[in-house]
């Protein structure tokens, strides 16, 4: 349809569209006692310890399990909660965050299937207990 000019004069009324969330998206809520199937995803949840409220998640396709910690603080419960997965993405910060040395003390073959995030600036290279990922990894599961 072509609008004309005058369509858009000033002082001209027009019929106002208010939209939400739902009129973009299919919202699709997490519950904290079992899986969400999205698509061909089934979602786990759990939330983390952390003074703003964060949500773990296990997200789970064609065998495979992307486990991520989200923000938290060094949780060994959560550690249990993630470790079946193939890929494991856990923070690690100062403060508040998971220590790096209490995810370095972690059995090899749980560190080998984990990448680090949200790790603070200058973090030293000779942290390699467990690999980091950088902006624009691409890292198979």
């Amino acid at each position: 349809v072509r609008r004309r000019q005058d369509d858009f004069a000033p002082g001209r009324q027009h019929e106002v569209h208010h939209r939400g969330l739902t009129d973009y998206f299919a919202i699709t809520p997490l519950v904290d006692d079992g899986a969400v199937q999205v698509g061909p995803f089934a979602i786990e949840c759990r939330r983390t310890i952390h003074h703003i409220p964060t949500t773990a998640l296990k997200i789970r396709a064609a065998g495979r399990c992307l486990a991520y910690s989200a923000d938290t603080a060094f949780d060994p419960s959560l550690i249990a909660w993630l470790e079946d997965g193939d890929l494991i993405i856990h923070e690690t910060n100062l403060g508040v965050h998971t220590p790096y040395a209490a995810l370095a003390a972690l059995p090899a073959d749980l560190r080998a299937r984990m990448r680090l995030i949200h790790y603070p600036d200058g973090f030293p290279d000779s942290n390699d207990a467990i690999a980091r990922l950088r902006q624009g990894d691409r890292v198979r599961v």
